[in-house]
């Protein structure tokens, strides 16, 4: 599967990271995201990101800095990922608490307890 942003059925922006992931690879992915924030606020919704790394199969220092460039400066309420590797869980903590959004931001163990994390926040 390639990698992908869609709205999904219960209202998430769900991002979607298959194979190696370059600055290319992440910014590539950008546009559909902000386009999707853009809707949703529109829609006086809420701005929910469900990040599924599962099918990360590595990432290089201009992935990195790109995804910590998109979740220190798109417009949401709320993010969550799950599905990453040790190595990339680390990575991706480490990206969290560098955007100083930590408290907007969580890394789950799985798919349904990011989903729980995100309905509790959005309350």
């Amino acid at each position: 599967m390639a990698s992908q942003v869609f709205l999904d059925d219960d209202g998430y922006i769900h991002s979607t990271y298959d194979g190696p992931q370059t600055a290319a690879t992440v910014t590539g992915m950008a546009d559909d995201a902000v386009r999707l924030c853009n809707q949703l606020r529109q829609q006086q919704r809420p701005v929910l990101l469900l990040i599924d790394a599962a099918g990360v199969s590595g990432q290089d220092a201009g992935a990195r800095q790109a995804g910590f460039e998109l979740l220190r400066n798109l417009d949401y309420d709320r993010a969550a990922a799950f599905g990453a590797s040790p190595f990339l869980r680390a990575v991706i903590n480490l990206v969290i608490r560098a955007t100083g959004r930590a408290d907007h931001i969580k890394y789950c163990d799985s798919e349904a307890e990011a989903k729980a994390y995100l309905r509790q926040e959005a309350s």
